[in-house]
């Protein structure tokens, strides 16, 4: 069984979301537990999303493509990531701030575990809106 560790990737599609891949950024940033690495792939932006994430997050890797759409811009970033755990984050989503660091620790505590998913909150204007809910087809 493979072993959680702090080498964790942090991949996050983008494309033309210069109003919010920072904000996903940020919230990466202020994980309680830091990745090893943040990779931003572009999948053809024509806005500023390069000039923005560039100036404000130098330190993330970022890689630019053509329009091939966001399953592949997030298979681009697994092949050129180096963390064995790998955490995927749309441009438009932000993180709580213990994200990470809890999904890292039951990781560690189920190690038979090899997918996680964790709930979402559906916000607008701060306000909680109702849970939008995922129905299983049978």
């Amino acid at each position: 069984m493979r072993k959680p560790s702090s080498l964790t990737s942090v991949i996050i599609p983008t494309y033309n979301r210069e109003a919010f891949v920072i904000e996903a950024l940020e919230s990466v940033a202020l994980q309680t537990k830091a990745p090893y690495e943040v990779i931003v792939v572009d999948d053809g932006s024509t806005d500023r999303t390069k000039a923005l994430v560039k100036k404000y997050f130098p330190s993330a890797v970022y890689i630019r493509t053509q329009n091939q759409g966001v399953s592949k811009a997030r298979n681009i970033g697994l092949q050129i990531s180096k963390g064995n755990i790998i955490a995927f984050l749309d441009s438009d989503d932000l993180w709580l701030p213990n994200k990470l660091e809890e999904q890292l620790a039951y990781l560690e505590e189920n190690p038979e575990i090899r997918i996680l998913h964790c709930n979402e909150e559906w916000r607008r204007d701060g306000e909680l809106l109702q849970q939008k809910k995922y129905h299983q087809k049978k």
